[in-house]
């Protein structure tokens, strides 16, 4: 674990502890109210003016706290999206070390969550066929196997329609974070062609899908395990999208340029709860699976 993903530990736990702190002060600060009123009343040993003075002065520090409180909880959220994206980084850098250690042609974003493969080192122009181009197949193999080892533990996992925490989860993913989905994104190069490819694609954006399915396919037939990985609401995480030429990387000016844009993203997405309520529903859902 890295100083971050420390000092995001740590600052979770001093966020839990002082809202709990803060949520006592409060129950004994209205206690403290409730028994001067009742004091005033019974005993009137301090002036009705003066007492409504101090009344005011308490349910005032009462308002304030309960402020803070908000404050602290939504902090709370903002770190928990922290960890999430500090651990989403950690993953593409663990598979970017795989690919290089394999020698396969790709780029990363670690801060746009993604891994872009070169569609030259797996695609023939004009073609969605993995296994048409030499050692495709075998790079995409390598691919699913670094992506399922490092995911993993970020995911629920659907066995006989049941779903279970991964092995080791205490251990291996102390944040709670989870991974919501990881589309394996085709896209292509702007030249238009005539006619049907043999693959059936009639424009750029049906090649791209293509691809897309075609590199889906052969990652969850080597690693099957890939489909049983889901997001919290029960979702598969592994899924597909199709670009076209909609997004290229760089200008469609050259052959160098658009061998780039015709490639293979693999884009990251955190689960990230819509508030702290959610966050707490999460958690429950969690333990419920223990």
């Amino acid at each position: 674990m890295d100083t971050t993903e420390q000092n995001s530990d740590y600052f979770m736990s001093m966020t839990d502890m002082m809202v709990g702190v803060l949520f006592v002060f409060i129950i004994i600060v209205s206690y403290f109210v409730l028994e001067l009123q009742k004091s005033i009343e019974e005993n009137e040993v301090i002036p009705k003016p003066l007492h409504q003075k101090i009344v005011q002065a308490k349910e005032d520090e009462i308002v304030r706290l309960e402020e803070e409180l908000k404050r602290l909880r939504k902090n709370s959220w903002e770190l928990y999206a922290v960890a999430a994206n500090n651990k989403r980084s950690e993953i593409i850098e663990a598979i970017s070390e795989v690919l290089r250690r394999e020698g396969i042609q790709f780029k990363s974003e670690p801060e746009m969550g993604v891994i872009r493969l070169a569609g030259d080192g797996l695609f023939n122009q004009g073609s969605s066929d993995l296994a048409a181009r030499e050692g495709a197949e075998e790079r995409i193999n390598k691919l699913s196997k670094a992506l399922f080892s490092n995911i993993q533990c970020y995911g629920l996992h659907k066995v006989n329609d049941q779903l279970e925490l991964p092995k080791n989860f205490e251990q291996c993913n102390p944040d709670r974070v989870f991974v919501e989905a990881v589309y394996v994104e085709g896209h292509s190069d702007s030249d238009n062609f005539r006619g049907v490819l043999r693959d059936g694609s009639r424009n750029n954006l049906e090649l791209s899908a293509r691809r897309a399915t075609n590199t889906y396919a052969q990652m969850s037939g080597y690693t099957s395990a890939l489909t049983s990985i889901v997001n919290p609401i029960g979702q598969q995480a592994l899924s597909t999208a199709a670009y076209g030429a909609q997004r290229p990387v760089a200008s469609n000016s050259s052959a160098r340029n658009k061998a780039l844009n015709r490639r293979i993203d693999l884009r990251f997405v955190m689960y990230l709860p819509k508030d702290d309520a959610a966050r707490e529903a999460l958690k429950q859902r969690v333990e419920r699976l223990k």
